[in-house]
């Protein structure tokens, strides 16, 4: 909990929310070793009598794979955090040689000719684990130093009474280096966000679908891999006239000194979030005699994927609004009830905030407006704004406006507090009258030039 809840501070009244977590797979793989054959040539060549020359075909490469999680908080903006899963980090190479030589011999009338010789494939392996996924400037290095092939002494008849001996050795220094950089994070409006530590969260920006944030995700490191052979040889020669060793020299061959930026692949992944449908920007009660009262609802649905938390904020005003707070589930509605009950005469103006979870809309206002007139002679009902009886309870009398569907059961979101529901939120003030007609416009657009956020 602490670590989602670091991803950002909580904005105005809200906490601070955070989604699901998604895990990731990294893997990179690359065929550094896979490169052409090398020659070295006949070695030492000119006069001598007996010279090697080797073909050496290196094969095989470096991986990288490690998990991670991705995590994205709220309120507006959007935060978005990777974070290294410890102990699965795992850097290697794996491998291998192809070694072929042969032996020219020149021993002028009495024999002039090359003779091969073949080795098979050598492979070479080393692994070491790291964590986490990034490790701060610095390094983790494998290699696989050893003499992978061990020496030979091969005997080589070359004609009647002439014997030829190759003695070789090959030293092999085989090393990588990762140097992690950092996720890139492609967003779904092509944006791409470069994260260079744990610590820090990118700012992505809302989805264009209110129900999932798509995200695209790849890891980065520089690599760099080195693989040197060193082929030692010694050459004798058995001859009628006895025992003659031609010498002994190294071969050094550097076979791959490469450094890499590595992108692996991407990896798609979504994170659900919730989203309020839209809402009401008006609710006008119309006309409504003193001792009345009209209900109208405040219709919310859950058109995201998550449940959504909201929460309602009455303006002052002789409103009430039934519930506080409710907890709506993905595909469900639910119903806030604001009641109109008039004591004074004149006309009435405030408001409904509805905070919710939604990174999108974490605050909707919704105007409220009435007018409170005398009760008539011959009737008792008050009217709504089309002129029509609305049906109201007879005089002195409230309705119990309830909930809708998916407002009632399962848990709040945290540090919400719930009203009573059997004690409707009131406002604590009416409008006095006095204010002619033309105030009903002014108030309308002093309320719509500050509504939808906060």
């Amino acid at each position: 909990m602490n670590l989602l809840l670091a991803l950002s501070a909580p904005a105005a009244a809200l906490p601070t929310y955070y989604s699901d977590p998604q895990p990731l797979v990294f893997f990179d793989e690359v065929p550094v070793f896979d490169v052409l054959e090398v020659d070295t040539g006949l070695v030492p060549g000119g006069a001598s009598p007996a010279s090697v020359r080797f073909f050496v075909a290196p094969n095989g490469g470096v991986t990288t794979g490690l998990e991670a999680t991705s995590y994205v908080a709220w309120p507006e903006p959007l935060l978005h955090n990777v974070r290294g899963v410890p102990g699965t980090g795992a850097f290697a190479i794996d491998g291998g040689i192809d070694l072929q030589a042969e032996v020219f011999v020149n021993l002028g009338w009495v024999f002039t000719g090359t003779i091969p010789l073949w080795v098979d494939s050598i492979p070479f392996s080393s692994e070491r684990g790291f964590e986490p996924l990034f490790l701060d400037g610095d390094t983790v290095e494998v290699s696989g130093d050893a003499t992978i092939l061990p020496a030979l002494e091969i005997p080589v008849p070359v004609v009647e009474l002439v014997d030829l001996f190759l003695v070789v050795e090959a030293y092999p220094d085989v090393s990588a280096v990762l140097e992690p950089v950092g996720v890139l994070t492609t967003a779904e409006d092509g944006g791409v966000y470069e994260q260079l530590d744990e610590d820090t969260s990118l700012r992505l920006p809302l989805s264009e679908d209110p129900a999932e944030l798509t995200l695209e995700s790849s890891y980065v490191a520089d690599v760099q891999s080195m693989l040197d052979i060193v082929l030692e040889a010694r050459i004798e020669l058995d001859t009628f006239l006895g025992p003659f060793e031609v010498f002994t020299f190294p071969i050094p061959v550097t076979l791959v000194d490469t450094t890499e930026r590595r992108v692996s692949e991407p990896v798609d992944y979504a994170h659900p979030l919730p989203a309020i449908s839209e809402l009401p920007e008006v609710l006008d009660f119309g006309t409504v005699e003193l001792g009345q009262s009209v209900a109208l609802p405040i219709a919310v649905d859950n058109v995201g994927l998550r449940p959504l938390g909201t929460e309602a904020e009455l303006g002052p005003g002789e409103f009430e609004l039934r519930p506080g707070s409710a907890v709506i589930e993905p595909g469900d509605g639910g119903v806030y009830t604001v009641t109109f009950t008039p004591t004074v005469v004149g006309p009435v103006a405030s408001h409904v905030w509805v905070d919710s979870t939604d990174p999108a809309f974490p605050s909707v206002e919704v105007l409220l407006f009435a007018e409170a007139v005398e009760p008539q002679a011959t009737g008792t009902t008050g009217t709504t704004p089309d002129g029509s009886t609305d049906g109201t309870t007879p005089p002195g009398q409230q309705e119990d406006p309830g909930v809708g569907g998916g407002s009632g059961g399962g848990d709040r979101p945290p540090a919400w507090t719930d009203s009573d529901e059997g004690e409707p939120i009131r406002a604590g003030c009416a409008c006095e009258s006095g204010a002619g007609g033309g105030s009903w416009l002014v108030l309308l657009l002093v309320g719509l030039l500050a509504r939808r956020r906060r």
